[in-house]
């Protein structure tokens, strides 16, 4: 422990100390977290023993300035996510629950409370029970142990110490809460966190265990589908197969009628051989959206894209075009057909977003 204790110093000492101990334990261990070729469910348990361990030294008691976690816990989801090979964009929340990996804040506050319902209750001498001190200190431990409301659950006798079940089970409803914010600031389409949320995952409910079921590229496509890592399902683009509404699970697979293969999420959580089937069906829905930008002539036609306007409730409508010009600078010279206003547009911009459906 730092000799600055419990001096906010001592803490972002020990949070860059932190930071550089996962950052080269990662680098170190590359071969086995990291290599495409390797089965990922196999560098997922090597990311659990070799790399989250790092993160938590001396976690139960030090309580690093808010900036400097959250730097802590950018670095471990990037870490998971170079783990799984998805795109940096791609949801936290999505991968965590997916991968079967727990949150750094699950963590964070699964080890502070065996810390004070374990360790502390146990007649072993150590520097640990410097903390027995701190009751009525002004360190974050102090304040985090008067504040928390585990015992609410663990219903425990002043000296008794609980089986690891029991704590577990605090920190499911814990974790609740904690995935209640995280939803609420993840982006993610409606109708797969509906589906997500409904199956109770992260309170007792074995999840489904796509990272031992699917290959490393199929894993990559259902995270980043999911997630939001690719453009699949960004409400801010066109569906290029009807060219009537803005992209999202329930339009493009389940509702437009331009579509002929429909995927059913809650299948594919369900085992290994649905799974694949789901997947399969996916892989090939996105790829029939998929559009050629390779210098579409799109002079002289009318086009739809989805376009942002102040005037419409969820700031963004479609639009009907007709593209009469193209400017040396990329712009195209546009008559919206409804309102006959002119307009400039980088239509090419949108072609290559996938935000445009050719008439």
């Amino acid at each position: 422990m730092h000799d600055n204790l419990p001096a906010e110093s001592g803490w972002i000492m020990q949070a860059e100390n932190i930071m550089n101990r996962g950052k080269m334990a990662y680098h170190k261990c590359a071969y086995f977290v990291n290599r495409a070729a390797v089965d990922v469910a196999w560098k997922l348990r090597n990311f659990a023993t070799m790399i989250v361990s790092q993160y938590f030294y001396c976690i139960e008691v030090w309580f690093a300035p808010k900036a400097y976690v959250d730097k802590l816990r950018s670095q471990y989801n990037k870490q998971l996510k170079m783990t799984l090979r998805v795109n940096r964009v791609t949801s936290s929340a999505i991968c965590i629950l997916l991968a079967g990996c727990k949150e750094y804040d699950w963590w964070q506050e699964y080890y502070r409370l065996k810390f004070k319902y374990d360790m502390l209750r146990r007649p072993v001498d150590g520097p640990q029970k410097w903390a027995q001190g701190w009751k009525n200190s002004i360190t974050g431990y102090a304040r985090w142990s008067s504040q928390e409301s585990h015992d609410d659950i663990l219903q425990l006798a002043s000296a008794e110490i609980p089986e690891d079940e029991v704590i577990h089970e605090a920190m499911n409803v814990w974790r609740t809460a904690l995935l209640s914010k995280m939803w609420s600031k993840t982006r993610i389409d409606g109708y797969v966190g509906q589906v997500i949320e409904s199956m109770n995952w992260w309170i007792g409910v074995e999840s489904p265990k796509l990272y031992e079921w699917l290959s490393n590229t199929e894993l990559k496509l259902v995270l980043e589908t999911l997630g939001n890592g690719n453009n699949f399902l960004d409400g801010s683009i066109i569906c290029v197969k009807c060219g009537g509404s803005s992209r999202s699970w329930t339009h493009n697979c389940i509702e437009c009628e331009s579509i002929s293969v429909k995927v059913d999420i809650e299948r594919m959580f369900e085992n290994k051989a649905k799974a694949k089937i789901e997947v399969s069906k996916l892989k090939e829905l996105i790829d029939d959206m998929r559009i050629d930008v390779r210098q579409k002539e799109i002079t002289g036609r009318t086009v739809r894209i989805m376009h942002k306007d102040d005037a419409s409730v969820e700031g963004q409508s479609i639009k009907r075009l007709y593209v009469s010009k193209k400017y040396s600078n990329g712009l195209y010279r546009c008559t919206c057909m409804e309102t006959g206003i002119l307009m400039n547009i980088r239509l090419q911009d949108e072609l290559f977003k996938g935000n445009v459906y050719l008439e």
